[in-house]
């Protein structure tokens, strides 16, 4: 069963740390924030993820442990969003990145 907002996988990684699987690279393209896949999530992957600013900065915290507050207080600060917005956004990035198995606890 889903949570109300939130994939079961985001709901685990509230309480916790979570970080990026190191088998996708980020590459800026143009202008555009790209997710590369590497070694064998080519063959599983089929196609790029495009992030936003947004994203790809969240991304980038993502390559040492961090928790959702973190990320929160982390948005937060770089993008000069009041905390319950850098926290929706938080939230919805953790859980499209959840889904699409690109982090993990």
């Amino acid at each position: 069963m889903r949570a109300v907002g939130i994939s079961a996988l985001a709901s685990r990684l509230a309480s916790g740390k979570m970080r990026r699987k190191d088998s996708f690279a980020l590459k800026s393209v143009g202008g555009d924030y790209l997710l590369v896949p590497l070694g064998a999530e080519v063959k599983a992957r089929n196609g790029l993820v495009t992030l936003n600013a947004t994203a790809a900065y969240l991304w980038g915290l993502l390559a040492a442990d961090r928790s959702l507050e973190d990320l929160t207080a982390a948005a937060a600060a770089q993008f000069d969003l009041i905390p319950s917005r850098a926290a929706a956004d938080v939230r919805s990035f953790v859980e499209l990145m959840s889904d699409a198995g690109l982090i993990e606890p």
